[in-house]
């Protein structure tokens, strides 16, 4: 109970004299567990009002622009897909919420089945629906629209599938140059093009800045990838995580290929590779590489090392990781684990074997991307992590009142169960401030170059 940790109640004992001393402790574990429970549904109830749309359950326009921005900010490539419902749209003007609001809750539970630690889903209005797809290639993204356009039909009533489906998708190909107003004016010239094709009412428009789209498909993204682990083209960077007293407390582990003169950032391969369920593999070749330069080099800070969704779904890896770690006791303090927050929804009873492997070897994880996904915050309290690092979108909008009682709101409940809170993409001393008096612990970003490097 002192470390929160909350368990069965205890047997009533044989012993009369201590009966009443496991009654007392059964009942301050109950209402302990309760107040956490509550302050965890607390926090869920402020986020979802600010974020979530009410009806779907998707993200709402204000964190879909919070995206937006981020992502423009950052050389972004890939694209958007715009989704419009006509169904949706003539069931609420026939008969309201009534008629309506069903509607949009089937097909938001068919477009949640898309979700991924990198995508974005949102509703922009009444009756239309983007989707965020960072690092995605034309062809991926064409194939996306095409299965948002057949979740669409499900909401038509008609057995024979010969009725024209009532709905358009329009995708943007994103460039460096690009505002959101022009994403957004695009994505409508998107669907207005889409609307006057014959066979299928889909049209992709394509960026005038070329260089920035990924032209590689999945299986080329596979065989690079290949070559880099069988050549050792495999390099790393690390971003420092800092405390309040601007102290490292990890530095994450961030992996590119170099091949000749050109550079692939693992955000750009990450994406193919895990669609293929290829990501054993490399998470195998850096954990192993990571372990003997760590062997070598006993005094450095701990390194937080990136699992891959399918990594953490292969029975295989997970057998080979807990092999791993048992061989290599003396690396428990240097080694943390970082797995994707969107496992811990899709894929809960792996993920939940992976941190009891990692648990029960002595070492540590957190969670990544955390509240991106709209989930129920309350796993915390039964996975235990030893930190979080938040969603971009819930520690960019500090000025905003609303947001920044959703994010100290979440903080504290992360807090109270001595899990550090960890804010990325921290650019100013200023705004490692704010987020110091909102009970944020950690902070990742150029601010950390500032004040620890730049020493």
């Amino acid at each position: 109970m002192a470390r929160n940790h909350f368990t069965d109640s205890l047997p009533t004992p044989y012993t009369q004299e201590l009966v009443d001393v496991v009654t007392a402790f059964n009942t301050m574990n109950i209402q302990l567990q309760q107040h956490f429970e509550q302050q965890a549904q607390e926090a869920d109830t402020l986020r979802v009002r600010a974020y979530q749309d009410p009806v779907s359950g998707l993200a709402n326009r204000s964190y879909l622009m919070t995206k937006l921005k981020s992502w423009l900010t950052n050389k972004p490539t890939g694209g958007i897909i715009l989704l419009k419902s006509d169904a949706i749209e003539d069931n609420y003007q026939q008969g309201g919420y009534e008629l309506g609001d069903p509607l949009v809750l089937k097909l938001a539970e068919r477009l949640k089945e898309l979700s991924a630690d990198n995508i974005t889903i949102a509703r922009l209005n009444q009756s239309e629906f983007m989707l965020i797809a960072p690092n995605v290639a034309e062809d991926d993204l064409l194939d996306i629209g095409r299965t948002m356009l057949y979740m669409t039909s499900e909401l038509n009533s008609d057995p024979l599938g010969i009725a024209p489906l009532q709905a358009a998708v329009g995708i943007v190909m994103c460039s460096s140059t690009m505002t959101i107003t022009d994403l957004l004016a695009h994505a409508d010239n998107a669907i207005n093009q889409a609307r006057q094709e014959v066979k299928e009412p889909i049209a992709l428009l394509e960026s005038d800045d070329k260089k920035q789209i990924p032209s590689m498909g999945k299986q080329q993204w596979k065989a690079l990838v290949d070559e880099a682990i069988a050549n050792n083209l495999i390099h790393f960077t690390f971003q420092k995580a800092i405390n309040t007293n601007n102290e490292v407390i990890h530095k994450e582990m961030f992996a590119y290929i170099k091949k000749g003169q050109q550079r692939f950032n693992a955000g750009q391969f990450l994406s193919a590779i895990e669609k293929l369920n290829e990501g054993t593999k490399f998470d195998c070749y850096i954990i192993d590489t990571i372990f003997n330069k760590l062997t070598q080099n006993k005094k450095t800070v701990p390194v937080a090392i990136n699992i891959t969704q399918s990594s953490i779904n292969d029975t295989g890896f997970i057998r080979w990781l807990n092999t791993k770690l048992q061989t290599n006791p003396q690396l428990k303090q240097q080694i943390l684990f970082e797995l994707p927050e969107i496992c811990f929804i899709k894929n809960i009873n792996n993920t939940r074997l992976l941190c009891e492997i990692i648990r029960q070897n002595g070492f540590q994880f957190g969670i990544d991307n955390y509240g991106h996904n709209f989930s129920s915050t309350g796993y915390l309290n039964k996975l235990r992590p030893s930190y979080v690092k938040l969603d971009f979108a819930y520690t960019s909008q500090l000025d905003d009142q609303v947001k920044t009682d959703v994010l100290e709101s979440i903080t504290r409940s992360a807090n109270n169960l001595s899990v550090l809170t960890i804010a990325s993409r921290v650019e100013t001393i200023e705004q490692k401030q704010k987020l110091t008096l909102l009970k944020v612990q950690g902070f990742q970003g150029y601010v950390t170059a500032q004040l620890v490097d730049g020493k």
